[in-house]
């Protein structure tokens, strides 16, 4: 129902945010 569907958006939003900070710590790992 819609509360399936608000955790599932939560979620992908969790993980949109999770990988974006990931791919940023890498970023700066790979600065000199």
């Amino acid at each position: 129902g819609a509360l399936a569907r608000l955790t599932l958006a939560g979620r992908s939003v969790g993980d949109a945010r999770i990988r974006r900070s990931l791919s940023g710590s890498v970023e700066m790992a790979a600065l000199p």
